[in-house]
């Protein structure tokens, strides 16, 4: 088995600015929003696979940042490398990543790891069961003939069957084409660079075509950028143990809602030109990503608001939040609905939707024992809603290949709402949605856009005198400075925004 494996790093092996990066995706607001309860990856044991150089492929244990770490090496032998050292920075360093609490480390070389040490490629035996709960892989390479598309599937097998949320980085360099080791396997997220500067895709290995990668960080190599993910995973992990709600889910459940948490809270407003599809924009849902910045930016504040929302199940008479997610098993047939409310005087200026599930793998006796994928085809619908009755058809992601589907939309007026999961197998999946809502133009009530006599009435209808409670409920909207009754200081700014039907609002409307 003829092997050829790189590092993904530039010449130069520094970092980002620490305050720069950790603000970009979201880990200081979610320092700001929890303070001490803030997790840190604590009781979270990682791997890290690195490309040997001269025998070299553990980071240097003297560093201060990697007090008090317990990392083992799981080949024997290896010496330290300052590629490593620095992805091991980005990924557990005691200040200079957002995991700093993660202390037991498994370290290997990525062509021992291929081989009997882990992933056992061409052999009779499945791979080594991993005992850790993420995996991090700043390196790429391939295999002669079939051993690559060997290594991916029992990549797959390994992830869905122990649990692991698995981070590969793709190459450097914007007209790098994906690469097949590690970030082609489907039950793995690739990670780009947010400059764009990184591998594009489809994929070309292993059925050609899929979308990747599927999240982008802000640093100046993927070699970076891959462990920021591994680390954000892990502070998810110890979250998602720490709360009772969660125990009925297995380790593996959990490694894939982690995969929905991280690229369903990811943003999109750092590009100008976000968009699915690949070098062609894709206009009937069939891509579900950006070919170039999958889907967006990893934001781990959003990401936790999302766990910490809470599981929420589909229903056919029933509402879920604005934000949430939901682990289940779909079967084929019906659809799973999930309404959501947009509410009354607000809008909502993205409403994101990520549905994610495994590729199965089954292994058989032979030599190289026999690796048989399987895969659902869940496709993903938005639609407008009337009560509990579906309506238009807004968007879908419809992807025949890909192993997610992500609606992403836009400026949606107050109403209801609702996405559609269906499926042509049995099969467990997760699903995040977050709905980010601002408030429409002050005095536009009914959210179409003018403020004219419809909205009149709503004054109208609330209309009480200062200092008295408003006539009637539901008056937060014509409430227009918030003292809590609606009088004539509410009808002047309604004033000064009449304008009619069908026009804009009056300039100066607040």
């Amino acid at each position: 088995m003829r092997i050829c494996i790189a590092l993904i790093a530039w010449a130069s092996v520094g970092s980002a600015g620490l305050a720069g990066w950790k603000d970009d995706i979201g880990y200081l607001s979610l320092q700001a929003r929890l303070g001490s309860g803030t997790p840190t990856g604590f009781g979270v044991p990682v791997t890290q696979v690195e490309a040997s150089v001269s025998g070299c492929y553990l980071p240097d244990p003297s560093n201060s940042q990697f007090l008090g770490k317990t990392i083992v090496d799981m080949i024997g032998g290896g010496g330290v490398s300052s590629h490593a050292t620095t992805v091991a920075l980005n990924y557990y360093g005691l200040t200079a990543s957002v995991a700093p609490a993660i202390d037991l480390i498994h370290g290997y070389d990525a062509t021992s790891w291929l081989d009997s040490a882990f992933l056992c490629v061409g052999q009779r035996k499945p791979p080594v069961v991993e005992t850790q709960r993420t995996q991090n892989h700043s390196w790429i390479g391939e295999l002669s003939g079939s051993s690559t598309i060997d290594a991916l599937r029992r990549v797959d097998l390994m992830a869905e069957r122990d649990g692991v949320v698995v981070a590969a980085g793709v190459n450097n360099g914007a007209a790098s084409a994906m690469p097949k080791l590690v970030g082609s396997a489907y039950n793995v997220m690739a990670v780009g660079c947010t400059s764009g500067n990184s591998s594009y895709g489809p994929t070309l290995i292993d059925v050609a075509g899929r979308v990747k990668p599927d999240l982008v960080v802000p640093h100046t190599a993927t070699s970076w950028a891959t462990p920021v993910v591994a680390g954000s995973a892990a502070i998810l992990i110890e979250a998602a143990d720490a709360d009772p709600a969660l125990d009925a889910l297995t380790r593996s459940d959990k490694a894939l809602l982690i995969k929905a948490l991280l690229m369903g809270g990811a943003t999109k407003s750092e590009f100008v030109n976000w968009r699915r599809g690949f070098a062609t924009p894709c206009v009937d849902g069939t891509v579900p990503l950006d070919y170039r910045y999958g889907a967006g930016e990893l934001n781990i504040d959003n990401s936790h608001r999302i766990l910490t929302s809470g599981q929420q199940e589909a229903g056919l008479t029933t509402t879920v939040a604005t934000t949430g997610w939901d682990f289940d098993t779909i079967a084929a047939g019906p659809g799973r609905y999930y309404f959501v409310d947009v509410p009354l005087y607000s809008c909502a200026e993205t409403l994101s939707v990520l549905v994610t599930w495994y590729r199965h793998v089954d292994i058989g006796n032979g030599l190289p024992a026999p690796l048989t994928p399987s895969l659902a085809d869940i496709n993903l619908y938005m639609y407008q809603a009337n009560g509990f009755s579906v309506g238009a058809l807004l968007d879908q992601s419809i992807s025949a290949l890909d192993n997610v589907e992500h609606v992403f939309l836009r400026g949606l007026l107050p109403g209801r709402y609702v996405f559609e999961l269906t499926s042509n197998a049995t099969w467990n999946f997760a699903v995040a949605w977050d709905t980010t809502l601002a408030p429409t133009v002050q005095a536009d009530f009914d959210g179409d856009g003018d403020v004219d006599m419809t909205d009149f009435s709503a004054i109208e209808a609330c209309f009480n005198g200062p200092n008295r409670p408003p006539a009637t409920s539901n008056c937060e909207g014509p409430d227009l400075d918030g003292d809590n009754d609606v009088d004539l200081t509410d009808f002047g700014v309604f004033q000064a925004c009449f304008n009619g039907p069908n026009r804009p609002p009056a300039p100066g409307c607040p």
